[in-house]
């Protein structure tokens, strides 16, 4: 699982681990907190298509996906689920697309 910060001007590190710690992620193994450039942040987010195409909206925090983004490269099967809803629902939908 991956966790990229969509506010790379401000976010450091310690504010991911902060966020990790206070969320009861920092015990996961298989969970990375990403930080990184803004161009690198913005090139990932356009290639799962989690990123506003107009420019001008895409400076509005608020206005990123929300969305917990999967996938099986094995199969080219991918999918996006709200990330506010509970956790089982998110464990069935990667269930069904991990699945060969």
């Amino acid at each position: 699982m991956l966790s990229i910060t969509v506010d790379s001007k401000r976010d450091t590190v310690a504010d991911l681990m902060e966020y990790a710690v206070d969320n009861w992620v920092s015990y996961l193994l298989d969970w990375e907190l990403l930080v990184g450039s803004e161009a690198d942040t913005l090139a990932i987010r356009q290639a799962l298509g989690a990123a506003e195409k107009d420019p001008a909206k895409r400076e509005e925090l608020k206005s990123h996906s929300g969305l917990v983004i999967f996938g099986n490269d094995r199969t080219n099967r991918w999918n996006a689920i709200p990330a506010g809803v509970a956790p089982i629902h998110i464990a069935h939908a990667f269930q069904r697309i991990t699945r060969q």
